[in-house]
């Protein structure tokens, strides 16, 4: 018995890609969010679509060196 050919789901993208970030947009959000309040942050990052995570990897990555001034 022939299984049923599946319908892709108009939900997801059929191939995703990862978003890339330059060091500009990186300086950007961190200078944005360093000069904000807890509450303006969380608002920053849903207009932005990011996660507070990537504020912890980008603080440590500019405290650690330049990336591409």
């Amino acid at each position: 018995m022939a299984t049923p050919a599946r319908e892709p789901n108009p939900e997801t993208a059929e191939k995703a890609t990862r978003r890339r970030f330059t060091p500009a947009y990186k300086r950007k959000i961190l200078a944005q969010t360093d000069q904000a309040s807890e509450g303006q942050i969380g608002a920053i990052l849903r207009e932005e679509g990011l996660y507070s995570s990537l504020l912890s990897t980008w603080r440590r990555q500019r405290d650690e060196g330049p990336w591409g001034r």
